[in-house]
């Protein structure tokens, strides 16, 4: 602002609003905080599925104690599932506490923001393990996948997704895999996101990786033991209850499906122990919401009562392309209930349903963590996420279902006004003390979670891999 006379620009002050401090972030997986919560205890949880029947049924009494005989028992599976972690961290110092103690200091006490971003990168990564399969695995390198020819350079790379974004934000960092699947090896260079513009991600490596693949993976730093770990530190999530690695075929799925799962080799009863699977038959010209029904129709078959279907924000305005293609549009003019409109039009869909035979599932939902090009068939009754930590509190963003919004920062907690050294506060938080800082002692605000997702019945659940919207021509 320039005035006339240089020398009042002494005597002017900075005004502040007087608003409360705005958050940003986006939104937390709505799903994720559905899901009922069990606490258990012990070294695992173990739920048996029945996977076949025994086939020893025939029309002839003798033929059929011969196959009773020889078969024995149908087979029963036995999945022995253990913990995933899951853990978040912050620091506050003396002087950042005692600074920023009320108004005349802060927007809000720095305890209060440090929390609630925190918090809100703690909520993210567990929204989204629930739709992955325990290391951290967030997208495909696709066509723009980059080349890091360098240590310390900034490399540039189109993720082509709406997803990414929501997970690759500031100051995240991750590793890519050197292979297909979220289990192969991780590459050398740990990459730091320094900015990010819708789908457009750029971040500072530590290592030339060198041309990374298009299917290779780009995943959370931290989410395994070593580069060459193949177990994941997460909690596995639908992707690996409900995979769709490799469409389902090939050399790559047979390897994978054939290899134990919490102790049980689903590659005998696919469809029954790792649940149904579609492939949009888009050449075919198969529409989406068509593939969702035959979905559905395998649900069904297998005995399924599924009752939502989830996909991203992506994936439904696809959806709705193909619905509004098919729909009349009528508009309210100067009709008695169109509020007073001269000229109203509603443009997109607001709710779905999908319905095949006798099965309804008005319940359709979108979650910001659902991977691109995928959409889920859920039945409720079956899924969970069984812990030793307290769940309910750290989810808890006062959103109800599948509502838009946010949690405030002021509303999403605090260390509090004295923080304590306390040990398991709330079964999900410890403060400890830290090392000292230069410029006073500090205490480190500890976030855990150790629990996993169970499908207690797989085959009553299903994937679904869409390539796009079919449109009239």
């Amino acid at each position: 602002m320039a005035f006339p006379e240089a020398n009042l620009a002494g005597d002017l002050k900075t005004f502040y609003t007087e608003e409360k401090i705005e958050q940003s972030f986006f939104r937390i997986s709505p799903v994720a905080k559905a899901v009922k919560k069990n606490r258990y205890y012990g070294k695992s949880y173990n739920l048996a599925v029945a996977a076949a029947n025994g086939g020893s049924a025939s029309g002839s009494n003798t033929v059929s104690i011969a196959n009773a005989k020889a078969n024995g028992t149908g087979l029963t599976a036995q999945f022995a599932v253990t913990n995933g972690q899951i853990f978040n961290n912050f620091f506050l110092t003396q002087q950042e506490q005692l600074a920023t103690r009320d108004a005349k200091g802060a927007f809000v006490p720095a305890g209060v923001l440090k929390f609630a971003q925190a918090v809100n990168s703690f909520r993210t990564l567990i929204g989204l393990s629930l739709y992955g399969t325990g290391f951290g695995e967030v997208v495909q390198g696709g066509a723009s996948a980059p080349n890091i020819t360098s240590a310390g350079g900034t490399f540039t790379w189109d993720t082509e997704s709406d997803f990414a974004p929501v997970v690759l934000t500031l100051g995240t960092r991750f590793q890519f895999t050197n292979g297909a699947s979220p289990a192969s090896n991780l590459r050398a260079s740990v990459n730091e996101v320094v900015a990010v513009n819708g789908s457009v991600v750029t971040f500072v490596s530590t290592a030339a990786d060198g041309q990374i693949g298009a299917t290779d993976w780009a995943c959370i730093q931290g989410c395994r033991d070593l580069n060459t770990s193949t177990t994941g530190f997460l909690p596995v999530g639908l992707r690996g209850w409900i995979p769709d690695l490799a469409d389902r075929t090939g050399g790559t799925w047979d390897t994978y499906i054939a290899t134990s799962f919490y102790g049980v080799d689903r590659s005998k009863n696919v469809n029954g122990l790792a649940g149904q699977f579609v492939l949009q038959d888009y050449a075919g010209g198969e529409k989406m919401i068509d593939a969702t029904v035959r979905c559905l129709q395998y649900c069904r078959t297998q005995q399924g009562v599924p009752d939502m279907v989830v996909f991203n924000p992506t994936t439904w305005r696809q959806i709705s392309l193909e619905l509004n293609a098919q729909t009349t549009l009528m508009q309210q003019i100067n009709l008695p209930n169109s509020n007073g409109a001269k000229n109203s039009n509603t443009r997109g869909i607001s709710e779905m349903a999908f319905a095949f035979s006798t099965s309804f599932i008005g319940q359709v939902w979108e979650d910001p963590m659902v991977p691109d090009l995928l959409g889920y068939i859920l039945e409720q009754d079956t899924l969970e996420f069984i812990a030793v930590t307290n769940t309910d509190a750290p989810l808890n963003d006062g959103i109800q279902g599948d509502n838009p919004g946010g949690q405030s920062i002021p509303d999403s907690g605090s260390p509090g006004a004295a923080p304590q050294y306390q040990w398991l506060l709330d079964d999900w938080l410890t403060q400890a003390p830290a090392e000292p800082f230069q410029g006073g002692e500090a205490i480190r605000i500890n976030m855990s979670l150790f629990g996993n997702w169970v499908i207690h019945r797989p085959a009553s659940c299903g994937v679904i891999k869409y390539v796009g919207p079919v449109l009239p021509s």
